[in-house]
């Protein structure tokens, strides 16, 4: 990266991490963010940006868009107190319809607690299962070290045969909670 690509983390560094972010949650491509920043940003390299800034607040993933949303939001805000500063009736009613249609757009993103502990018990569930077909298979290994006379392919099926049944067994733990 040449020396005026460098860039600190940070959420919104400068001027260029502002316009990225901006253009970001505006739904461009990297090569449309690239374009609003000047090119001063290679194409290939906007998205990584963007992901570094939100990243650098800790937003998860699940999280980057509606950071975006949130970003934008700031800057209607802030032209929306020069409008009303100024007396621009027409800029401000332009401005409370686009935070209107961010309002809506978090909405649509917000996720309940019901649907966040469902992702959280669904990945604690293959976790789960994921150990116990370890274990599984490695005591097959084991049975096979220990009983050579009993192929170890077929010590591999019945334990395969005994997983829907964990399975099962898990499910219904999660389900009583």
């Amino acid at each position: 990266m040449s020396k005026e690509l460098e860039y600190s983390r940070g959420l919104a560094n400068g001027p260029i991490d502002r316009k990225l972010l901006r253009a970001a949650s505006d739904g461009l491509s990297g090569k449309e963010m690239s374009a609003a920043v000047g090119g001063t940003i290679p194409p290939e390299q906007t998205i990584q940006r963007v992901r570094d800034l939100l990243e650098s607040r800790n937003w998860a993933t699940f999280f980057e868009q509606e950071q975006l949303i949130l970003e934008s939001i700031n800057d209607i805000l802030a032209s929306l107190r020069e409008w009303v500063a100024a007396g621009s009736v027409q800029h401000i009613k332009a401005a409370l319809q686009a935070l209107k249609m961010k309002q809506d757009a978090l909405a649509k993103h917000r996720m309940s607690p019901e649907e966040a502990a469902n992702i959280v018990l669904d990945g604690q569930a293959r976790i789960m299962l994921a150990a116990i077909q370890a274990t599984m298979f490695s005591a097959a290994d084991e049975l096979a070290r220990r009983y050579p006379a009993v192929p170890s392919a077929e010590l591999h099926e019945v334990f395969l045969m005994a997983l829907p049944a964990a399975v099962d067994t898990i499910e219904r733990r999660i389900e009583q909670g």
